[in-house]
């Protein structure tokens, strides 16, 4: 994700999936290392199983959302809203 304008911005998640939790990343994302460049975290509590960050972003900088569930293997549809202060681009990584 990159920011078109710096400022306050709220990520959630809405799925079909219960415990869904939501990490963002500022630059990158290493899995070895899931603590290294983390920003904000949310692991679904108290918003109906659905992840919800309040994060300062930065613009023309690059944020790695991480979304997953907390029993593994776990499928099912989910989508992102970002609200905030201007448009972002946004562009899938991978489907793992």
């Amino acid at each position: 994700m990159k920011m078109i304008t710096s400022g306050e911005y709220v990520i959630w998640s809405k799925g079909n999936m219960n415990n869904t939790y939501g990490y963002i990343y500022k630059n990158d994302f290493n899995a070895l290392k899931p603590f290294e460049n983390l920003l904000s975290q949310h692991d679904g509590s108290c918003n109906e199983g659905q992840f919800k960050l309040f994060v300062n972003l930065e613009m023309n900088t690059r944020y790695v959302l991480v979304v997953t569930t907390h029993r593994p293997k776990t499928i099912g549809n989910f989508s992102i809203t970002i609200s905030g202060q201007s448009n972002f681009t946004f562009k899938q990584i991978s489907k793992h």
